[in-house]
């Protein structure tokens, strides 16, 4: 299944398509968030397509994941080592987040029980339990799919520290694929190889996911500009992203090292 969060997301899966529909003859389940997404209207009986849309499921469900992070992850950390006044200005700001975190959860709650929703979990269903075409093996198609998928992640992390907050962003995407990957194909792989190289990914994966949890909360904390402590608390923010993108350099370079199990 390939989920493209946005269609220009084609143009990078396209080569992987072509190859699991045309040489593998594989069927695969595309979701989309854009109707204007080729994949929609490519003529392929191995591509099923379906797009989720922009409507308000969607962005309910994205506002209460940045919600959620916000107040039990980010805000948290941030103000662990914080100073006592800090701590205390922040108190009110800390109930709005939680407010808004509450209204966001009930909104998503209301669209999973849509019929909407419904539908869409029943096809994914009853793709997950169609019979699979013939092709080849995992093991066959481990080394081209993660050799491709790896050289995607570091040729778009090179020089991280001076990369832009979208950039950053890309190259979590692109970290999120490997793992995925790897995850689905780990059953064709050595064990114990496999293993270490998931530990040395999801130590990159956690500081990429840090760095975009900040990002998220500096946008997030504009909401809140009468709050006393929504300066001091942009504040941190930058020192944290900056100490966290210092710390992917070293990190990427471990992963490069580490062997790969395919």
């Amino acid at each position: 299944m390939f989920l493209a969060e946005s269609h220009q997301d084609w143009h990078h899966f396209r080569p992987v398509l072509d190859h699991l529909t045309g040489a593998l003859a594989e069927t695969v389940l595309y979701v989309c968030a854009d109707p204007r997404d080729p994949a929609m209207h490519r003529q392929s009986p191995r591509i099923r397509t379906f797009c989720v849309g922009k409507g308000l499921p969607r962005i309910w469900f994205c506002q209460f994941v940045e919600a959620d992070v916000l107040v039990t992850q980010t805000l948290p950390r941030l103000l662990a080592d914080a100073p006592l006044k800090l701590r205390r200005d922040a108190k009110p700001l800390l109930g709005q987040a939680a407010a808004q975190r509450a209204a966001a959860r009930d909104r998503v709650l209301a669209a999973l029980a849509t019929a909407r929703f419904a539908r869409l979990a029943l096809r994914l269903q009853a793709w997950t339990m169609s019979r699979p075409i013939k092709g080849r093996t995992l093991r066959q198609l481990a080394p081209r799919v993660l050799s491709r998928a790896r050289k995607r992640l570091f040729d778009e992390a090179k020089e991280f520290v001076s990369l832009s907050t979208d950039e950053r962003h890309r190259v979590r995407i692109l970290a999120k694929r490997l793992r995925y990957a790897l995850d689905v194909l780990s059953v064709a792989l050595s064990r114990e190889a496999t293993e270490r190289y998931i530990d040395a990914l999801a130590e990159l994966q956690d500081l990429l996911g840090e760095l975009n949890d900040d990002a998220v909360a500096r946008v997030a904390l504009h909401e809140f500009p009468a709050a006393t402590a929504t300066a001091a608390l942009s504040a941190r923010l930058e020192v944290a992203e900056r100490r966290a993108a210092e710390a992917a350099q070293p990190t990427l370079r471990r992963l490069r090292e580490t062997p790969t199990p395919w």
